[in-house]
C-alpha cells in the first residue's frame, strides 16, 4: 500500500516538475510551440546540433506572422518580442514592468555589458 501511494506522489511530481510548466505560455494564449520536457526549447543546443544564435532564430521563426512568441529556457518560460512596435513600447512605457532581468553577463566581468539595458536589476 505504502509502495502504491509512494509511486502516486512520484508520478504527480514528475506532471509538476516536467510537464505542467510548459503549458504557462498556453494558458496566457502566447503562441509556442513543442518542446521536450526538462530540456524546453535547448535539446539541440545540448546535443550540438545547433549553435545558441541559430536556436534563438529557430525559435523566432516558429511563428512567423506573430508579434510576440514564448519558449522556454529549459523549465523557464521566456518571452521573445518580435514586433518593433512592441519593442518599443517594452523598452520605452512598460520598461519598469521588466525589472530583474535574466543577466547574460557578470556585472563584475564586463561593467558595461553586465550594466546594459536588458541585464538591469532592481531599478523600480
Amino acid at each position: 500500500m505504502i509502495a502504491v501511494l509512494l509511486f502516486i506522489i512520484f508520478i504527480i511530481l514528475l506532471y509538476f516538475l516536467t510537464v505542467k510548466p510548459y503549458s504557462y505560455w498556453s494558458r496566457r494564449n502566447v503562441p509556442t510551440g513543442k518542446v521536450m520536457p526538462i530540456f524546453g526549447d535547448y535539446l539541440p543546443m545540448i546535443l550540438g546540433e545547433e549553435s545558441f544564435p541559430d536556436m534563438m532564430v529557430r525559435v523566432y521563426n516558429k511563428f512567423e506572422d506573430a508579434r510576440y512568441i514564448g519558449g522556454y529556457q529549459f523549465v523557464s518560460p521566456f518571452f521573445l518580442v518580435k514586433s518593433p512596435e512592441l519593442i518599443k513600447r517594452v523598452c520605452i512605457k512598460d520598461f519598469d514592468c521588466f525589472a530583474n532581468h535574466i543577466p547574460f553577463f557578470p556585472e563584475d566581468l564586463n561593467s558595461l555589458l553586465g550594466n546594459s539595458l536588458v541585464t538591469l536589476k532592481d531599478i523600480a
